[in-house]
């Protein structure tokens, strides 16, 4: 029996895990293209739950090498309502210019465009495989530095592949074993730690 995290919980940790990575993490991870050199983008901090006009959003990404350059992202789960990014692209285009990217992290792949109202798709899928990817590259850095840290990190990623990608626990051992495995055939390689 799995233990769901709430649902503002994938937003706190990806936050989290996002403001100690490389500034490069959060343009990966996102599935966005820098505004400039990614290295000269400085330390990148989130802010959650930035009220736009009545509502809010769930994560404004900055960098202090970029002033005046964000990115919002909004964080859903099983919630299927994306009308509201309609008003939060307006309110953020009006703030950060027209060229701010704004997007939306979801399980379902296949959202009809019409109903991104302007917000790029980013799957759970290709947040947690670029997330491990990073978290490696973090781990590799820090040597012995921060074992406590990269486990919390690597941990959440599992929570979310676990409860919102419905990967089971015991599928990284049977595909690492080669037993069969029910599981989506572009998964083996990432569970398998090919590069």
């Amino acid at each position: 029996q799995t233990c769901a995290l709430p649902i503002s919980s994938y937003s706190d940790w990806l936050a989290w895990v996002l403001e100690r990575l490389e500034q490069s993490a959060a343009f990966e991870v996102l599935g966005l293209d820098p505004p400039r050199n990614s290295e000269h983008a400085g330390k990148c901090g989130v802010r959650r739950e930035s009220q736009l006009g009545p509502r809010y959003i769930d994560l404004l990404i900055y960098f202090d090498g970029v002033p005046g350059y964000v990115v919002g992202v909004e964080v859903k789960t099983y919630d299927e309502q994306y009308s509201k990014q309609k008003d939060y692209l307006k309110s953020l285009k009006s703030r950060y210019g027209k060229d701010m990217p704004c997007v939306l992290i979801a399980i379902d792949e296949d959202i009809v465009k019409d109903q991104l109202c302007g917000f790029r798709l980013r799957p759970w899928r290709k947040v947690t495989f670029a997330l491990r990817k990073k978290i490696a590259e973090y781990a590799n850095r820090q040597a012995e530095g921060n074992r406590i840290v990269t486990a919390m990190m690597l941990g959440f990623v599992a929570a979310a592949e676990q409860n919102l990608l419905e990967i089971s626990l015991a599928a990284p051992r049977r595909v690492w074993n080669d037993e069969p495995t029910l599981i989506p055939e572009d998964l083996i390689p990432y569970l398998r730690g090919d590069k």
